[in-house]
């Protein structure tokens, strides 16, 4: 009974939206109209869900379910879910696009990223972007692809700040 409440709890907060960010000032995310999504890998953040406070790193496991060489980006996106619509979450500072790290076929590695240069402000539905491409694809032929997995912060206590 306690897990169905807390369940219902974390439901209601992440469909009420999020009361300290600004719409009218954060920009639509269009990653889905940027890059092509690529199914072949899966993402799992291990620590999730998240509560406060909310780390500087976070862990992400990346899967590789198909039998195609990949390498994935150091640079990646964090997005809000508010309003039935991912809106960029805002960044001090910018990334750097490096490429991290290879992905054979049929394998899984743990990345660690530093997250802290967010301004992840309440809580909510989040999703987590991770740029990549197929190793074996010339470099004037790479098409950069996205992979995404979604996450929940819990913390009330972001909203009092």
């Amino acid at each position: 009974m306690n897990k169905a409440i807390a369940l219902l709890f974390v439901l209601i907060i992440c469909c009420s939206g999020c009361a300290v960010y600004d719409k009218d000032a954060l920009k639509e995310s269009k990653l889905e109209r940027k890059y092509n999504i690529n199914t072949d890998i899966s993402l799992t953040i291990v620590e999730a869900p998240l509560s406060e406070p909310i780390p500087d790193y976070l862990t992400v496991v990346f899967t590789n379910k198909s039998n195609k060489d990949y390498r994935y980006s150091a640079d990646v996106y964090i997005d809000i879910k508010l309003d039935d619509i991912w809106y960029i979450v805002p960044r001090d500072g910018y990334g750097y696009a490096k490429w991290l790290g290879e992905l054979a076929p049929y394998s899984s590695c743990e990345t660690v990223y530093y997250i802290g240069d967010y301004n992840i402000k309440c809580t909510g539905l989040y999703r987590f972007g991770a740029v990549n491409y197929e190793h074996n694809d010339a470099i004037y032929k790479r098409k950069d692809m996205i992979t995404f997995c979604e996450f929940i912060i819990e913390s009330s206590l972001l909203e009092e700040e």
